[in-house]
């Protein structure tokens, strides 16, 4: 397990799975995050700045500030810039599901992925069993995150069918 930078939109992945922060925590070590994904995940929710403590995630996602964002991700919304540029300064894989961003993300060396790609990593890893990463994957696809051709292609890789 290592730590990682994460965008909005695989944390908002994660939340829509049942139980898919305490999976978060099985896959991952530390997940941290720019100020500005924070603020982007709070955004027009009930829960205000309360967000990591409503969902008890205040210990495992940590909030650091990013330099300023390169010029490649300037066309890329605020959390993908801040969150690449924090990547890219601390060396470090980075979660994000939208495919411009990880175009981007990749051609500054970045190693990159979404929560699928975590999901069936931690399957093939051990991390979770195949009843949690099939349950993971239809809870995705429900949700509407991810395709049904992804899902269908990720429940395929999972049960070897």
């Amino acid at each position: 397990m290592r730590d990682v930078v994460s965008d909005t939109g695989p944390l908002i992945s994660f939340e829509r799975i049942p139980g898919g922060f305490a999976i978060m925590r099985r896959i991952m070590r530390i997940v941290i995050i720019p100020p500005q994904v924070l603020e982007e995940l709070q955004s027009g929710l009930p829960l205000g700045d309360g967000y990591l403590a409503h969902h008890s995630i205040g210990d495992f996602i940590r909030v650091e500030p990013a330099p300023p964002p390169p010029p490649e991700v300037l066309t890329l919304d605020t959390g993908e810039r801040y969150a690449i540029s924090l990547a890219v300064a601390r060396n470090l894989p980075l979660l994000v599901e939208d495919r411009k961003a990880r175009l981007i993300a990749d051609r500054l060396g970045l190693k990159s992925t979404g929560a699928l790609g975590m999901i069936l990593a931690a399957r093939e890893t051990g991390r979770l069993s195949t009843v949690e990463a099939k349950a993971s994957i239809e809870a995705l696809h429900q949700s509407g995150r991810i395709s049904g051709h992804l899902q269908d292609m990720a429940l395929a890789r999972v049960t070897g069918h």
